[in-house]
């Protein structure tokens, strides 16, 4: 598929309609997960949430937000790390490197924020797939749950 330059941008509240509908239509990848209501959407902290616009068109979001480590086997008490709480692009605009720029985005403002550690979780079935992509961008795996 071509590669994309979406813009990205701060979410405005006027981008929940979209942001719902992109939950909607990715909820079906996701084990156990039911998308936001728009009304929880509305309360999400603006400030690490960005939206990937291609002709106009909301099309994608990422969102993080900042934590402080508490018994996260990973880093040290009282460490400042983001949480990746969603990243998620409408099915058509997948695999045109609109979730790389997102992530990449939403990477930058943080460190931007003086924030290095950054933490994702995900129930997507393509679980191999989601894997490569974070890899590939700097994470490591520190826990798995498996089943059959």
């Amino acid at each position: 598929m071509t590669p994309l330059a979406p813009r990205i941008r701060p979410y405005l509240p006027a981008d929940v309609g979209a942001v719902h509908r992109i939950g909607e239509l990715c909820a079906a990848d996701l084990y156990g997960e039911a998308p936001d209501t728009r009304e929880q959407i509305a309360k999400w902290p603006a400030e690490h949430f960005l939206v990937a616009e291609v002709d106009g068109a909301v099309v994608g979001y990422a969102r993080g937000e900042l934590k402080v480590a508490q018994d996260v086997c990973v880093m040290a008490d009282g460490e400042t790390y983001m949480e990746i709480e969603g990243m998620y692009v409408r099915p058509e605009f997948q695999r045109r490197g609109i979730g790389s720029a997102l992530l990449e985005a939403l990477l930058a403002r943080a460190r931007g924020a003086g924030v290095t550690r950054f933490q994702v979780y995900t129930a997507n079935k393509n679980l191999d797939g989601i894997l490569r992509f974070y890899r590939s961008r700097g994470f490591g795996s520190w826990y798995a749950r498996l089943f059959i």
